[in-house]
């Protein structure tokens, strides 16, 4: 082989792997978009299934100042079934309070806090005619990109009297 045929073949080889490296790059960069946005998406979906789960048996709700407060029926045990049961003319005495701290969704009742959802940035509430709804926000950093979702639910409150 000549010289001119040995820069030749360095020079396709080159090409063909910096077209490689591109394609790579790229592809890496596609990569953490997907799934920081699943990831971001899926944790404030998973925040919002819970807090409705948690707040579905609810009596009432009002916000104030970015927090949600719900109010259940007294909770009995039936004395024949052990069934749980609710006394609907009675309040129980210890609403419970929503909201976000830091970066996590949580319940605060008599003084205990607990999460809820974690990876959520912010919470927005909305509290009227038996019914709340809910739009959570979560942002996720994967690699060098940050996604940022809101996932939206309304809850309807199962023992809601006027």
């Amino acid at each position: 082989m000549t010289a001119v045929e040995v820069m030749i073949s360095i020079s396709i080889l080159s090409m063909a792997g910096i077209c490689l490296v591109a394609i790579l790059i790229q592809s890496l960069a596609g990569w953490s978009s997907g799934t920081s946005r699943d990831t971001s998406t899926g944790q404030a979906t998973i925040a919002l299934q819970r807090l409705s789960n948690d707040i579905r048996d609810g009596k009432s709700a009002s916000v104030s100042n970015g927090v949600l407060t719900v109010v259940f029926p007294l909770a009995l045990q039936d004395a024949t079934t052990g069934e749980r049961i609710y006394d609907l003319s009675s309040d129980d005495p210890t609403p419970r309070h929503y909201y976000t701290t830091g970066s996590d969704l949580v319940r605060s009742v008599g003084g205990t806090t607990s999460i809820i959802g974690r990876g959520v940035s912010a919470a927005t509430f909305a509290a009227g005619g038996g019914a709340v709804t809910v739009s959570l926000t979560s942002s996720e950093q994967v690699g060098k990109c940050v996604s940022t979702q809101q996932v939206t639910g309304r809850v309807a409150l199962r023992n809601y009297q006027d």
